[in-house]
């Protein structure tokens, strides 16, 4: 799983938001817009190339898929 939270933190730092271990499980990507809805379908194609599974945006709504921590939960899911 610390290879999934190196890709969640490097995606969302290279795009400006600044993350570090200790943050980034509550921080509310999709309420408080910090990636646009573009980005959103960079960062599901990316995952999908980096870890070869797919997550959709349907994925997303039905697991209540908000923070970070959340997501890296579903992708760890994904793997299993």
């Amino acid at each position: 799983m610390e290879n999934i939270i190196d890709f969640i933190i490097t995606f969302f730092e290279e795009r400006g938001v600044s993350l570090s271990r200790e943050n980034y499980q509550e921080i509310n990507y999709i309420d408080n817009a910090i990636i646009d809805s573009f980005e959103m379908l960079t960062l599901l194609m990316t995952i999908e190339d980096n870890f070869g599974v797919k997550i959709t945006p349907m994925d997303i709504a039905e697991q209540q898929c908000k923070t970070l921590g959340e997501l890296v939960l579903l992708i760890n899911s994904k793997l299993s």
